[in-house]
């Protein structure tokens, strides 16, 4: 069964590349596209736009992994049902589970790729592509690290604790230097909110420095003051998504021991960890959809079919996730997160379970 075990594996992994190289092209392409609208504003050149997009292809490439994966599986051993050759597999007596459990061995090679495509390719690469970006139009230097966000705007060097869903800064200090080099003033303001004309800094210290004294003020809003643009804010901001699984867990860690919202990152951490668990399901949801009388079926309308199956689990997904982040129940608050990433899995299981149980 090894020579029936590496064929298949051959055929499907064959399929998962044809499928990665279509969907990655498709995206690189239309991100171009996107970007020539600020193309020609500072040094952001045509070259520069495209170094930017390609290093968001593995992220991409890592996120859609479940579709790429249904289209592979279903072009691969599509391929084989219209030679007829699974026809000729089944009628030597081997079973449809014996095949799926032949196509599961050939998912844990796509399983050690996406981990190290999400895990150690996709989050350097994203984070170089954002700093790459944000020189190139505004001529800042932001720094994104595990413990928050530095940025360089002239004078002013500004570190941001927390970047909140509704597009709050939580934990603001402002540090201003003078012609000299010299540190001339250093604020914080426990949040900044974005106000017409800048931000709108609350519960502010602000210290004066002088060459023999320190003089601090506090006061209870201070703005608005042109911090930062809030695009800035936008482009360099920590994203779940971006964060490897290891450094989501030491992020999770510290938010909550400053008592801050960490659910978003929850949710992406637990979406990282189920994610071979979500490779594995779509498999088992793409072969009964290839087993049987397929040598008919064209295969345009087998990637169709693979294409809305993926497409299905990643805006089920998608929603399931959101939906968790906004839902108020104290008795399951903990677990919400987890929810989020394992029930589109278990959803995708169980339907690929009962559809292979109707095939054998």
């Amino acid at each position: 069964m090894t020579t029936l075990d590496n064929y298949i594996g051959r055929n499907v992994i064959a399929g998962v590349l044809m499928a990665l190289v279509v969907i990655t092209a498709l995206f690189v392409l239309i991100s171009f596209a996107g970007e020539f609208d600020d193309v020609g504003r500072a040094r952001y050149d045509y070259w520069t736009a495209l170094g930017y997009v390609l290093l968001r292809a593995p992220r991409r490439m890592y996120e859609a992994f479940p579709v790429i994966t249904v289209l592979g599986v279903m072009v691969g051993l599509g391929t084989l049902a219209g030679r007829g050759e699974l026809v000729a597999v089944r009628a030597a007596g081997v079973s449809t589970l014996r095949i799926v459990l032949s196509v599961l061995r050939a998912a844990l090679l796509l399983m050690l790729a996406a981990f190290v495509l999400g895990e150690v390719v996709a989050p350097p690469a994203e984070q170089y592509g954002q700093q790459m970006r944000l020189t190139a139009l505004a001529s800042r230097v932001g720094l994104n690290t595990r413990y928050g966000l530095w940025v360089r705007d002239g004078s002013n060097f500004v570190h941001v604790q927390q970047v909140t869903n509704d597009g709050r800064l939580v934990g603001v200090y402002v540090y201003t230097f003078d012609r000299s080099r010299r540190l001339a003033t250093v604020t914080y303001a426990r949040e900044a909110r974005p106000a017409e004309g800048g931000w709108r800094l609350h519960q502010v210290r602000r210290s004066h420095i002088g060459r023999e004294h320190v003089e601090t003020e506090r006061l209870a809003v201070l703005g608005p003051v042109p911090l930062l643009p809030a695009d800035v804010i936008r482009t360099v901001s920590l994203s779940p998504d971006v964060l490897s699984v290891w450094r989501l867990r030491d992020y999770i860690d510290y938010l909550e021991q400053n008592g801050l919202d960490a659910r978003p990152y929850e949710l992406a951490y637990w979406n990282k960890v189920m994610m071979p668990l979500a490779i594995a399901a779509m498999v088992l949801l793409a072969v009964p959809f290839v087993m049987g009388s397929v040598r008919h079926v064209p295969v345009g309308q087998r990637v169709f079919t693979g294409f809305m199956l993926g497409l299905g689990f990643f805006v089920v997904s998608r929603l399931l996730g959101q939906m968790v982040l906004v839902l108020e129940v104290p008795a399951l608050a903990p677990w919400l997160p987890l929810l989020g990433a394992v029930v589109p899995v278990l959803l995708v299981i169980g339907v690929g379970v009962v559809l292979l149980r109707l095939r054998l």
